[in-house]
């Protein structure tokens, strides 16, 4: 038996200082790099282009965090565009012999193109599963396995998941949308049978 929940992610909904100075510091190294390299001498289209991203990226901090609520493509469309950026001034670089700057924007490049790996995760659903082994906790990088004996209780209550761990941690997630009530008892119920088939015996009925 497998049931799958689909939660508001935990991750994503509290990094609002961290997105906004992302694109930023993104903006701001556009501008300073558009600035540096005399891009706009040697080819004024892309040099225009290159500007208006990077004032873009400046304009977009200040909604960056609601844009990733609402409209969560866009966030990802800007990092990968910020990212395609540096790699370009890569090229620039190299082609005027600079490798120490051309370097850095790689560098910054695939810095870039992580955090947008990273962000599109954070889009997705956060998809907890729940089967016979344990609970399927999903992070960033790995999804690891709790097993049903670090579980003091689990349960599903006004739309609400919470993990009771052995080790004194409690974790509290909104699922995403309103499941069944017959779904959430029947979880509920599978959950109480697991805990109990994997807790250890009581000292009392060990002696007896």
């Amino acid at each position: 038996m497998i049931y799958s929940l689909a939660l508001r992610n935990p991750y994503y909904y509290k990094k609002k200082f961290p997105i906004a100075l992302l694109h930023f510091t993104a903006g701001f190294l556009l501008l300073v790099v558009w600035f540096e390299s005399r891009v706009q001498t040697s080819i004024t289209w892309l040099g225009t282009l290159l500007l208006v991203i990077g004032v873009f990226e400046l304009i977009f901090t200040f909604f960056a965090f609601k844009a990733m609520h609402r409209r969560p493509e866009l966030n990802n469309i800007a990092r990968i565009v910020t990212s395609c950026s540096f790699l370009f001034y890569t090229c620039y670089f190299f082609i005027k012999e600079q490798p120490l700057f051309a370097f850095f924007m790689l560098l910054i490049s695939v810095v870039f193109s992580l955090i947008y790996w990273v962000e599109k995760k954070w889009s997705k659903p956060f998809e907890i599963k729940i089967d016979e082994q344990g609970v399927l906790f999903p992070g960033t990088f790995k999804s690891p396995l709790i097993p049903w004996k670090n579980f003091n209780n689990v349960i599903i209550k006004d739309n609400i998941l919470t993990l009771d761990l052995t080790s004194n941690r409690i974790l509290q997630m909104e699922l995403q949308v309103f499941e069944d009530k017959n779904k959430v008892k029947e979880i509920n119920l599978f959950c109480i049978e697991k805990i109990r088939a994997y807790s250890p015996p009581a000292s009392g009925a060990r002696n007896n």
